[in-house]
């Protein structure tokens, strides 16, 4: 049993809220290590703007916000690890650096407690913009962003990991740093870190990679190198809600409305980045195990818990693709593993580890797991691209909306890079739409209706098919591809032909369609063609979009019923199918090659039955005593579903024959017969059959050779379909 198993409670007793799992307690560690220097770093980048004095502050806050976060989503369905990010600690810094100008003119002194007051209302007004959000249900948009933009979103963490700890370790060559050793340790830390995750992926690797690199850079300071730290000095013992300075805020000369409206457009645009990184982080993670955010509770408690660590001081919280992703890496995400991230954060601050922690050890650590967030298809897609190897089209359109999003989540933000991922997926989905609205091309030589007919008929059929055309529609037809189908349909269907729409694989159709058809109904009678539509059935969306507008004549609720209205109407010009028609049963196929004596025997033995529309001509599981000839009228051939409703296999039309198979084996009827029309039936009892066996052999010889031709007749029909088919 691996370790995440956990045997049942006994039968009376609770089982605990909170067990020792050890691979939840290392994927925690894990995950921490790569969220705890983010989180640091992103909170020297935003306290520059406020005073170094109040640093330590600010890094107290943060990380009793991360605990805060992580006990607030111990109850979430969806478990997610979180940090700050440099995306939002970016605009905040940004936010902070641009209130100068605007202080004085609201009256405001330009201190830093001021500057700590504004930015704990920019970020708990971004957690109430956040939890908004959640309530107008905002996170459901997630589901119409297209695969490519995650695999962008991935690149571009990777990009900036590597440019931002390029960075640094640029920074610290100019401080001093001596190279080699710098990059010594940066080397042990990420090489340990690729080690274990490629050889032993249940370790928590960053951990590790912090802890070598951290031990290494300590045995040379020993020896007279020199290293910075990540933080120099004490930890604080106030939050920076104690020492803003709300009151100045609040001054009799002070321009509130201005100041408010400052607030809550810049709360706006943190709320709305953080948002989004939020549920596109929950929408990655949660492809790794299929789980998602469930209830509004959940999403509400993490808004709130937000918004109360950005009131203490905090920087914008949200879930980490980075942290998460390290933690998946050991073990599922669950409710135990968001415990033990909390837990470890609260010890890392309780113990002061960051205090010796080398930043060139961190560095190692963030540009090994970069390593770790680059998209693979997309990867494999560019250098394809760059050796100049063919890529389908689809690889091209994914690669280049992979690489736009990239290119903008790096060089402006998140939030860009949704809007571009959003428009490039509806164009990528707009291209393949209106390039490939029809799936295949059929003719009647290749398709055919399940229509029993007589020989002369099926013979007729098989020299004139190719007046038919089916156009097999799929997906979503929309106003780019009305255009396009129009004049496909109209360029291949000829003078006498009839082009037959099958919409059964059709999700939507846009007005724009509907009018395109119109303009077809009205072109092709021109030149003598027809044009139907097939799989319009009644409460479809497909029938709402077309039912309406396009002629009533012209629907039908499956592709038999319109390729048999088609051969039907064919043949009828053809001049060998009447509607209405009445086959005499002394001139009927079914008795060709008898004498007048023999035939006139026959027919004086076969009773005729009459049957209204509706009726029921054969019953499955009945015997099958009788052979059937439709003399005049129709009938359908339907099996019934699991739900008791019929479905229709054929059509039988005069000059057929209906329970030729029964009556040959004798096993009982394998479907219902149901006259379409009033009937007119010609019936051979199985009795006289059997006697005429004995008495007049010769004529039940020409029978059976005939009921033979027949059916070798449709056989070969099919056969010469199929080939047909192969070779298209």
């Amino acid at each position: 049993m691996s370790a995440d198993k956990t045997a049942a409670s006994p039968p009376g007793l609770v089982e605990p809220a909170v067990r020792w799992r050890p691979l939840h307690l290392l994927g925690a560690l894990d995950a921490v290590a790569l969220a705890l220097p983010t989180t640091l770093g992103a909170v020297v980048l935003v306290y520059v703007h406020i005073g170094a004095e109040h640093l330590a502050a600010g890094i107290l806050a943060a990380i009793a916000g991360l605990v805060l976060l992580h006990l607030f989503s111990l109850g979430a369905t969806r478990p997610a690890l979180f940090s700050a990010r440099l995306f939002e600690a970016t605009t905040l810094a940004a936010m902070l650096a641009q209130l100068g100008p605007h202080l004085a003119t609201w009256g405001l002194p330009d201190t830093p407690e001021v500057r700590l007051a504004f930015l704990c209302l920019f970020a708990a007004g971004a957690g109430l913009v956040k939890a908004l959000l959640y309530l107008l249900r905002a996170d459901r948009l997630t589901r119409f962003i297209p695969a490519p933009v995650f695999g962008g979103f991935s690149n571009s963490i990777a990009a900036l990991l590597v440019i931002s700890q390029l960075s640094t370790l640029q920074r610290l060559l100019k401080a001093g740093e001596p190279a080699a050793l710098l990059l010594l340790v940066a080397g042990l830390s990420g090489g340990v870190m690729m080690a274990l995750r490629f050889r032993a992926s249940k370790w928590p690797a960053a951990a590790v990679g912090l802890a070598v690199g951290a031990t290494a850079a300590e045995l040379l300071r020993l020896n007279g190198g020199h290293f910075t730290m990540l933080s120099e000095g004490g930890w604080p013992s106030a939050l920076p809600i104690v020492l803003a300075d709300f009151d100045a805020l609040a001054g009799p000369r002070v321009a509130t409305g201005a100041l408010f409206v400052h607030v809550a457009v810049n709360a706006l645009i943190l709320g709305v980045m953080a948002f989004i990184n939020t549920t596109v982080t929950m929408e990655v993670i949660g492809q790794h195990d299929g789980k998602r955010m469930v209830g509004m509770g959940p999403r509400l408690m993490q808004a709130a818990a937000v918004a109360m660590a950005g009131a203490m001081g905090s920087l914008v919280l949200t879930a980490s693709q980075q942290a998460s992703g390290a933690a998946q890496r050991s073990v599922q995400l669950k409710p135990i593993t968001v415990f033990w991230a909390a837990l470890l954060f609260a010890l890392v601050y309780a113990t002061g580890v960051v205090l010796w922690m080398p930043v060139a050890a961190i560095c190692g650590v963030m540009l090994a797991d970069a390593w770790f967030f680059v998209d693979r298809t997309s990867a494999r897609h560019l250098g394809q691209w760059l050796k100049r190897q063919a890529l389908s089209t689809n690889a091209r359109a994914d690669l280049a909306v992979v690489m736009a999003v990239t290119f903008t989540a790096v060089v402006l933000n998140m939030v860009a890079a949704v809007v571009v991922g959003f428009f490039l997926g509806l164009l990528l989905f707009a291209m393949r739409n209106a390039r490939q609205p029809v799936r295949h091309i059929w003719t009647g030589r290749q398709m055919r209706s399940n229509c029993a007919r007589p020989r002369q008929e099926m013979a007729a059929l098989d020299s004139a098919a190719h007046h038919i055309h089916v156009f097999e529609l799929e997906g979503d037809l929309f106003f780019a591809s009305a255009s396009g189908l129009s004049e496909l349909i109209d360029e291949r269907t000829g003078e006498g032909q009839w082009a037959l729409l099958d919409w059964s694989r059709v999700r939507h159709v846009d007005s724009s369609v509907v009018t395109a058809l119109l303009r077809l109904h009205d072109v092709l009678p021109a030149k003598r063609a027809t044009l139907l539509h097939a799989g319009v059935r009644p409460g479809s969306l497909v029938a709402e979009a077309i039912g309406g507008p396009l002629p009533q004549g012209s629907l039908y609720p499956d592709l038999d019923h319109a390729m048999e209205a088609a051969e039907n109407a064919l043949l009828a010009g053809l001049g060998v199918f009447e509607e209405d028609r009445v086959v005499p049963l002394e001139g009927s196929g079914f008795l060709r090659g008898l004498s007048d004596a023999d035939r006139a025997l026959v027919v004086g033995t076969m009773r005729r039955v009459r049957l209204p529309a509706g009726a029921t001509v054969l019953r499955a599981g009945d015997p099958s005593d009788e052979l059937m000839l439709v003399l005049a009228g129709s009938a359908n051939v339907v099996v019934r579903d699991a739900r008791g409703e019929q479905l229709r296999l054929s059509t039988v039309l005069p000059g057929a024959t209906l329970g030729e198979i029964g009556f040959l084996d004798q096993a009982p009827r394998s479907a219902d017969v149901v006259a379409k029309t009033d009937l007119l039936l010609a019936c051979m009892d199985r009795r006289m059959f059997d006697r005429w066996g004995q008495t007049h052999p010769h004529i039940v010889q020409r029978l059976l050779a005939n009921i033979a031709l027949d059916m070798a007749a449709r056989l070969r029909s099919v056969s010469a379909m199929v080939s047909a088919r192969n070779r298209s």
